[in-house]
């Protein structure tokens, strides 16, 4: 795909993984399901913010792929309804999109534009 950095796609999958576990982690319960899913945004800032491609599509594919593997993990656990993770799971890669828009707003900002 042109100008898309594939070592960013799986560098901001990793990121995104790390942040989204973190945030849950420390907060812990429904507030740290809250918390986690905000951990997209967090993640595709520093994708936006750090890759030099076109990051809101490497924060939305590395976004899609977290998902895939939370979503993946939730289920397999049990107890948590298809559904609620089917939306978690639209909300988490929405959100990392718009973190992906945001970090390219600040990458930007800093002198970094494309």
């Amino acid at each position: 795909m042109p100008g898309i950095e594939l070592r960013w796609v799986f560098l901001g999958t990793l990121i995104m993984i790390v942040v989204v576990i973190a945030f849950g982690a420390l907060l812990g319960g429904v507030i740290g399901g809250f918390a986690g899913v905000l951990g997209y945004l967090v993640g595709g800032m520093l994708i936006g913010r750090l890759s030099a491609g076109k990051t809101i599509l490497e924060a939305g594919i590395a976004g899609a792929l977290t998902v895939l593997i939370g979503a993946f993990a939730l289920l397999r656990a049990g107890g948590i309804p298809a559904s609620i993770v089917a939306m978690a799971s639209l909300l988490g890669f929405l959100i990392a999109l718009l973190g992906g828009w945001l970090g390219e707003k600040w990458q930007e900002a800093a002198g970094g534009g494309k």
